[in-house]
């Protein structure tokens, strides 16, 4: 399709014209040229019309962009006017488009052309492209920049000129590889500069009065002549039109020019003609947009300025103080067409102190914005990408990390928009706060959240006088829980009495009585507009939650306050905080956060916040928080979290293995405690876990669910047998190989109790392949040899019982145990178990052989040797002790006592630990001294099982006389099981009863039959009483000695007891006889029993009689005591029932001899100490014996003790006295000392 060139003219007035053949000669010669105008040169209409003229916009278009969306309108429709060809020039803002296939020229906005490289990268569709009011430095110009940079070495017939007001043009030639330059010189006029900066008195006054207040001066001054008043925003500007309006409307056409005005209204601030014009811009008007006829500037000196707050992230448009190249630029908007005056209201000295140039707006926003466009065009290398000023590479990675944290990139590593992500890009916003918005939408809570939005991108809009400080704090809305909150019934106040139709002085008023500062009210609504009329562009709706408390009744946030708060923290989650001690939270990245002293926070700490700031001061500081819900944080932050599992365990109740789930925002743990499957997360862990704590560690638990558990367990437990024989523990292979076996034959998938039945299921074979062999046990050593020295049963006293073998040397079954029926522990004699492992012998030997005394023990080394050298030649008869202590004596004359070798120090492993079982074979009793067991653990034996039950039906209590039956030596009950019948003395009466152990039941029948005969010869004893009793001096002396009426009743019960109970009696035939021949013998051995112990009472008192003589005399005293005491030793209380009636008869004879040494000792002190170095030796020697005497001590022992006790006293006798009271024939010291030898190697 071929286009109609139009007729190309060019005004004489603009500068530009002059250049026009040197410029059409570069665009023709060069791909890149710069172009340095100053405004009004005309270089934005008259550069498209040279292109057209260099023959660029023939076959494609040539495209011109502009800043804003007003100098795009307005440029497009000056071009079309100067060519007269409607179809020639064609305009692209957002929401409007009035291009068409014939036009040359497209004029349209830099974000426009962004958006079309991101569908066309290579934008075939144009042969030109002009970047015009690139000193701008937006966002979009640095991007656009970077984007033809990179274009134009893709196509070489592409022709790129940027154009730039600034002196500054050298960088862009530069960026585009030394492109040329042409410069352009403007016409201007002087101007007059006049400075009003505010007075003291000005304080309370809004930008718009003081602007109008400035109008009239002019007004007052000068009759002709447009004003154009600059304002920061929409609101300033409604403001001073609406007051300027109401004073001068008659006599001005008062103007509004801003970006988003209607582009139908736009055109009056350009009309010409008609009264005088007074144009009130944004700073639009500066270098975009040549208004004709102005005259006179007013400068407020402010503009809303694009900007990022590193501290809170947050990219908002505050208005601040504009840079002096920008004040510069407004002033010359009146030096156009003739002399111009500028009123600046701010002062010279303010101006001085102010930026040169305003700084590029990628050095003024997060780069998140800067990444997110371009990503969103399809720019993916943003390291590499020209930007003209490329920012730091800390700068774009804390930019990605932004949109990770957001959601608008899929992963951590992608650079790929998620939906969100998408439409995050198509909002024209900080990506924080359109993260906020849309989370907001989903809330249904964008009416809620829109003002707090807007007030995070402006100054706090309270004011805290210092001297009502308390007053202000309380007016200020406060809410306990959220500052975000405060900030809502702030604006919720604030836009209820805007609505009520007040007036200007009215809504200041109500500012000032609350503490509010009027202009950030009235920004913070403009703010708010623009962010709603955005929202609502793209389809968004403004709703708002129903009216409630923030906090229920139990404390918990309500439905609105939750919807806000997650609103706003998907967009600051970096920001939040855990509360860690006091006042001091932890907050991200590892630092130590405090809530800011202005905070509603501050009094009433939460455990979470989130804030919208954090500060460094002297600390750093959270402002503008709120508590929130860390549960919360799991939804919103899912893509943000670090999940640490730790403590991976086998969980039986849920039959897999489990760990607990820490979770960490930012280095904050949020969520700990929570126990997850593993097996989702660390497979070949699991499998690992599953394997050691079910199959191997806790298989006997599951022997019954698997049949090859069951098979291996089975032969894992006979195999484990031989170890525990041998006492090793390398004949097995160890875990690892267990753990190999089951991981090489389970498919990766068996993690659990749940995979491992449905791969039973599925694979038929798969438990057949599970079941283990001796080969995959075993480590292949050769030990059966050896195993033939650890027998399984033990022949005991007859009977034959199972021995068991335990290698678990924390155990207290460590070692060997023979199974013993409890009713035959009686069996079992002292030395029976000694012999019972041949494989533990040599070691017990060696063990023995090394407890001996140095002196002793060195003339058996080496001992090892020494005690393989035993076992061959000991005979193997009796005990070991009385067996190594024989052989010991024999063949190296070592004097040994059997009784003296400490078995019990023996490690228990090399000694038999005896279990008792009861009739259900269950372990009732254990222990290694058959006696100890007998004694402790008789009565709970004896109310188990069949033989509790036999004792129920055969036990009889209260009998007086002998039972029916004949009382046997014992009774099978049954299962092997044996009780020993007997008598039991019970006091009153005796009762018949079945014991466990013969020798129970032995005593207990003598002590039955002597309390059956005292009840029978009741009387008659009672008669002999009256008539044999202690009287005098006899009574005198056991009145000392325990007294008279227990020694009576003692030598009673004694006198029965030697006539009744001297044997065992079985039936009543017999014991009838006994009985009667007892009765016809019970008084005369009385008699003979009273005579002996008055024998034994008078001569002590006559004794003590004598050693209170010598005592008296003062002299020796302590060793007329130790006679003294002797003699008592001698009458101890017990003496009757337990002393032997050979030891009554030598009573008296020893008692005169104690009498007879305490003289002779007074009177010859050499022979007493004579006499003490000969006996206490002895006496020693025997106290050692009788206090070590085992309880498995046999009967010939315990009766040589009692003969050495006698031969002692004998000995003491003869020492002191001499032989004139007839001691014991050739007793002596060497005799004596002999005899406890002898004993000493009894058993």
């Amino acid at each position: 399709m071929s286009k109609r060139i139009p007729h190309l003219t060019y005004p004489d007035s603009l500068p530009i014209s002059s250049r026009r053949k040197e410029i059409v000669e570069a665009l023709r010669a060069h791909n890149v040229l710069i172009l340095s105008g100053e405004t009004g040169s005309g270089k934005t209409t008259q550069i498209p019309k040279m292109c057209i003229e260099a023959g660029r916009g023939l076959r494609r278009v040539i495209g011109c962009t502009q800043p804003r969306r007003i100098a795009a309108l307005t440029v497009a429709e000056r071009i079309r006017e100067e060519l007269g060809q409607p179809d020639a020039v064609g305009c692209k803002i957002r929401f409007h488009d009035s291009t068409q296939r014939e036009n040359l020229i497209r004029v349209m906005t830099d974000g426009i052309l962004l958006a079309e490289a991101q569908g066309q990268p290579n934008l075939r569709s144009y042969d030109t492209i002009i970047i015009d009011e690139a000193h701008e430095r937006s966002l979009n110009i640095d991007v656009l920049l970077g984007m033809m940079r990179q274009l134009i070495e893709r196509r070489r017939d592409l022709k790129l000129l940027i154009t730039s007001a600034t002196l500054d043009t050298e960088k862009f030639s530069r960026h585009f590889g030394n492109a040329p330059i042409i410069e352009v010189s403007g016409r201007s006029y002087p101007v007059e500069m006049r400075y009003r900066p505010p007075r003291p008195e000005d304080t309370e006054k809004s930008l718009a009065e003081r602007a109008a207040e400035t109008v009239n001066i002019i007004l007052n001054e000068s009759r002709s002549g447009d004003i154009l008043v600059f304002q920061p925003t929409e609101q300033d500007i409604r403001e001073t039109e609406k007051i300027i309006y109401n004073h001068h409307g008659e006599r001005l056409n008062v103007v509004p020019l801003y970006a988003r005005l209607p582009a139908s209204q736009q055109g009056r601030a350009f009309a010409l003609g008609g009264r005088r014009k007074l144009v009130i811009a944004t700073n639009v008007a500066e270098t975009s947009l040549t208004i004709p006829g102005i005259r006179y500037v007013v400068d407020t000196g402010l503009a809303r300025i694009s900007q990022y707050s590193p501290a809170s992230r947050i990219h908002g448009l505050p208005v601040m103080p504009i840079s002096r190249a920008s004040a510069n630029q407004r002033a010359g908007r009146c030096g156009r067409t003739g002399n111009g005056v500028c009123y600046r209201l701010y002062s010279e000295e303010d101006l001085r102190t102010r930026q040169e140039y305003t700084p590029p707006e990628i050095q003024r926003v997060n780069l998140a914005e800067v990444i997110l466009r371009l990503i969103d065009t399809g720019i993916t290398a943003i390291e590499s990408f020209p930007f003209v000023d490329p920012p730091p590479a800390a700068g774009i990675s804390d930019g990605l990390g932004t949109l990770r944290e957001t959601g608008a990139l899929e992963s951590a590593k992608s650079r790929l928009l998620t939906p969100k992500g998408k439409l995050m890009a198509r909002l024209p916003l900080d990506p924080r706060l359109a993260c906020m918005l849309i989370q907001a939408e989903k809330e249904s809570a964008l009416g809620d959240v829109l003002p707090i939005a807007a007030a995070l991108s402006l100054q706090d809009p309270r004011e805290v006088p210092p001297d009502k400080a308390g007053t202000a704090q309380a007016a200020h809305f406060r809410c306990d829980q959220s500052d975000f909150i405060t900030l809502l019934n702030i604006w919720d106040g604030f836009r209820a009495k805007a609505g009520q139709g007040s007036y200007s002085g009215k809504l200041k008023r109500y500012c000032q009585e609350n503490y509010l500062s009027f202009r950030r009210m009235k920004e913070w609504m403009d703010i708010h507009r623009q962010l709603a009329l955005v929202m609502e562009e793209n389809g968004f709706k403004l709703r708002r939650k129903r009216a409630e408390p923030w906090v229920d009744r139990k404390g918990e946030f309500t439905q609105r306050y939750g919807a806000i708060h997650r609103a706003v923290l998907s967009g600051l989650l970096s920001n939040i905080a855990r509360r860690d001690d006091g006042t001091c939270y932890q907050a991200s990245r590892s630092r130590k956060a405090f809530i800011h002293p202005g905070s509603a926070l501050r009094k009433n700490p939460c455990e979470w916040i989130v804030a919208a700031q954090l500060v460094r001061t002297s600390r750093l500081f959270a402002r503008t928080a709120a508590a929130i819900d860390p549960r919360w944080l799991e939804e919103l932050a899912a893509h943000l979290l670090t999940r640490r599992w730790i403590r991976p365990h086998w969980s039986a109740k849920a039959g897999a293995v489990m760990a607990e789930e820490q979770i960490r925002l930012f280095g904050i743990l949020i969520a700990e405690g929570r126990m997850v499957p593993y097996g989702p997360i660390q497979p070949a862990e699991a499998q690992e876990i599953f394997i050691k704590s079910f199959l191997i560690d806790s298989a006997d638990s599951h022997t019954n669910d698997y049949a090859f558990l069951r098979h291996n367990h089975r032969l894992l437990k006979r195999l484990e047998g031989m170890e525990d024989k041998l006492r090793r523990r390398d004949l097995l292979v160890g875990e690892d190989a267990l753990s190999g076996f089951y991981a090489n034959k389970l498919p990766p998938s068996v993690l659990d109790i749940s995979t491992l039945n449905h791969a039973l299921k599925a694979q038929r074979n798969l438990d057949s392949e599970l079941q283990m062999s001796e080969n995959d046990l075993l480590t292949g050593l050769d030990v059966r040899r050896e195993l033939e020295l650890f027998p399984d049963e033990a022949d005991v006293s007859g009977q034959t019982w199972r021995l068991d073998y335990k290698f678990d040397p924390d155990s207290r079954r460590d070692g060997v145990t023979l199974k013993v029926p409890a009713g035959q522990l009686e069996e079992i004699k002292p030395g029976d178990t000694d012999w019972l492992v041949p494989g533990l012998l040599r070691e017990k030997v060696e063990a023995m052989m090394r407890s001996l005394p140095k002196s002793q023990r060195r003339l058996l080394i080496p001992i090892a040797e020494t005690a393989e050298q035993a076992l061959q030649q000991m005979s193997r008869e009796g005990s070991l002790p009385y067996a190594l202590s024989a052989w010991l004596y024999r063949e190296h004359g070592i004097n040994v006592p059997p009784d003296s070798w400490d078995m019990q120090a023996l490690p228990d492993y090399l000694k038999v630990r005896l279990s008792l079982l009861d009739d259900a074979g269950v372990e009732t009793a254990a222990g290694f001294e058959p006696s100890a067991l007998k004694q402790a653990h008789q009565p709970r034996l004896a109310a188990r099982g069949p033989a509790a039950r036999y004792r129920k039906a055969h036990e009889q209590q209260g009998l007086r006389q002998w039972p029916n039956n004949e009382i046997p030596e014992s009774v099978d009950i049954g299962g092997g099981a044996v009780l020993w019948p007997a008598l039991h003395d019970d006091g009153e009466s005796v009762s018949l009863r079945y014991f466990d152990l013969k020798t129970e039941a032995a005593a207990s029948q003598l002590g039955g039959q002597q309390r059956l005969a005292m009840l029978h010869w009741a009387r008659e004893i009672a008669s002999f009483r009256k008539e044999l009793r202690l009287y005098g001096r006899a009574k005198i002396a056991a009145d000392e000695t325990g007294g008279s009426e227990a020694m009576e009743n003692s030598l009673w019960f004694r006198a029965t007891a030697d006539v009744f109970a001297a044997e065992i009696t079985r039936t009543a035939k017999d014991w009838n006889e006994a009985l009667t021949e007892g009765g016809r013998r019970l008084y005369s051995t009385a008699r003979d029993y009273f005579g002996l112990l008055t024998a034994i009472l008078n001569t002590f008192s006559e004794t003590s009689l004598q050693l209170k003589e010598l005592s008296r005399k003062g002299h020796r005293t302590a060793f007329v005591e130790e006679c003294s005491a002797d003699a008592h030793t001698l009458m101890r209380r017990d003496f009757i029932l337990t002393e032997p009636l050979r030891f009554w008869q030598a009573m008296p004879r020893w008692l005169q001899a104690l009498a007879i040494r305490a003289r002779r000792g007074m009177e010859n002190p050499a022979r007493e100490q004579r006499f003490q170095q000969e006996w206490i030796p002895l006496k020693q020697h025997l106290e050692a014996m009788l206090s070590s005497l085992s309880l498995m001590a046999s009967n010939e022992k315990r009766a040589a003790l009692k003969e050495a006790e006698y031969m002692m006293q004998e000995l003491r006798l003869t020492l002191s006295v001499g032989s004139e009271m007839k001691p014991m024939k050739n007793i002596s010291t060497a005799r004596v000392g002999k005899y406890l030898d002898e004993i000493e190697r009894m058993l």
